[in-house]
C-alpha cells in the first residue's frame, strides 16, 4: 500500500515539474515547432544567443482560475495565488542565457533557468464540473451517445509551498546542493511536428499539502521533498550512520534531475504532441522519461504517517499522460 502511495507521490511531482519547467522557463506547451533551416539561420543576428540578468520580484492573483472545454466540462480554482506564502513577492534572480544552435543534425533552443526562492502556489476551492453520458452498445460497438446530466464536486485546496528552483538550500535538514546549471532544451521532433525537451533541474519542495472539499485539516501532506542527481544509493545493509527513518542522519543531496532520460539509455526525450482523429477527437500525449533521486522528509495521509521515504537511482522509462475529448464519439 505504502509503495503505491508513494508511486502516485513521484508521478504527480515528476509531471508538475516538466509542466512547470516548460511553462516557465520555454514557450507554451501548444507551440508548433518548426525547424530552422541554416539559410534562415545565417540571416539571424547575434548568433552568440541572448544573456539577460534577472532581479525581478513576482506575485500573482487570480480571483478566479478556470479551463473548460467546448461542452462545459470544466476546473477551476478561486482566488489563486502564486506568492512567498505570506502574501509577498516572490524573487527570479540570477542570469538566463538563451541560444539556438545544432547538435547532431538537429536545432535545438537553448535555455539556461534563473533562480526561484521560496515560491508556493495555491489553488483553493478547486472545484470540477463535468457533463456525462448514456452510452449504449451492441456487439462492442457505440450505438449512442446521449448527455444525460452534469457532475459536479469541490476537489478542496491545493498548496505546494517552499519552492525552490536553479539554487541550493540551506536551514533544511540535511541541505541541498545543486550540480551545474540547470537548463532546458527545445526542438521538434526529428523530421515531424511535435517537441522534445530535455532538461536538467535542481528543485527541492518544502511542503505539499491537499486538502478535500470544505475540511480544515490536510488529507495529504508532503513535506521535504528533494528531487537531484540519481548519484546516491541508500544501503540498508550496510549503512550504519545513514537512517531511513532519520532525515538528519542522510547525507547531502546532490546535482540535477534529469528530465528527457535515463541512468540506462543515452537519451530518451521528453515529448509534447497534439493530434486529432475522427474517432477520438483532439488528443494531448506527454511522454516524462526521467531520471534522479527522490527523497521525501515526511509523508501523511489523513492524519497517519508514512515517515520518510527514498526512492534512490529512479529511472522511469515511460510516464504517459494522455488527455482526450471525452465529448467525441467512441467516447
Amino acid at each position: 500500500m505504502m509503495l503505491r502511495y508513494n508511486i502516485k507521490v513521484v508521478a504527480f511531482i515528476s509531471v508538475f515539474l516538466l509542466f512547470f519547467a516548460v511553462s516557465v522557463y520555454g514557450p507554451s506547451v501548444y507551440a508548433k515547432m518548426k525547424v530552422m533551416e541554416d539559410d534562415y539561420l545565417s540571416q539571424v543576428e547575434g548568433e552568440a544567443g541572448v544573456s539577460m540578468d534577472l532581479n525581478v520580484t513576482v506575485r500573482v492573483v487570480a480571483d478566479t482560475l478556470k479551463i473548460s472545454n467546448e461542452a462545459g466540462d470544466y476546473i477551476q480554482s478561486s482566488v489563486f495565488t502564486i506568492d512567498n506564502g505570506s502574501g509577498g513577492n516572490i524573487s527570479v534572480t540570477g542570469s538566463a542565457n538563451t541560444d539556438v544552435g545544432t547538435s547532431a543534425g538537429r536545432t535545438w533552443l537553448y535555455m539556461t533557468t534563473p533562480t526561484i526562492t521560496n515560491m508556493r502556489v495555491y489553488a483553493p476551492n478547486l472545484t470540477v464540473s463535468s457533463i456525462y453520458y448514456a452510452r449504449t452498445y451492441s456487439n462492442g460497438s457505440m450505438t449512442a451517445n446521449t448527455a444525460s446530466g452534469t457532475l459536479a464536486d469541490n476537489l478542496g485546496s491545493l498548496s505546494i509551498s517552499g519552492i525552490y528552483m536553479g539554487t541550493s538550500v540551506t536551514g533544511i535538514t540535511p541541505n541541498y546542493t545543486m550540480g551545474g546549471t540547470p537548463f532546458v532544451r527545445i526542438g521538434s521532433h526529428s523530421g515531424s511536428t511535435g517537441i522534445d525537451i530535455y532538461s536538467e533541474q535542481a528543485m527541492y519542495i518544502d511542503n505539499l499539502t491537499w486538502t478535500y472539499g470544505t475540511g480544515t485539516s490536510a488529507l495529504v501532506s508532503v513535506s521535504g521533498i528533494y528531487m537531484y542527481a540519481a548519484n546516491d544509493t541508500y544501503d540498508k545493509t550496510g549503512a550504519t550512520s545513514m537512517l531511513l527513518n532519520n532525515a538528519s542522519t542522510w547525507d547531502t543531496p546532490y546535482g540535477n534531475m534529469i528530465i528527457g532520460g535515463n541512468n540506462v539509455d543515452s537519451v530518451s526525450y521528453a515529448t509534447i504532441d497534439v493530434g486529432s482523429n475522427t474517432t477520438n477527437g483532439t488528443i494531448l500525449k506527454i511522454s516524462a522519461p526521467m531520471s534522479g533521486n527522490q527523497r521525501v522528509r515526511s509523508f501523511t495521509m489523513n492524519g497517519f504517517s508514512f515517515g520518510p521515504f527514498i526512492s534512490d537511482n529512479m529511472n522511469l522509462y515511460t510516464l504517459k499522460l494522455t488527455i482526450r475529448n471525452l465529448n467525441s464519439a467512441g467516447y
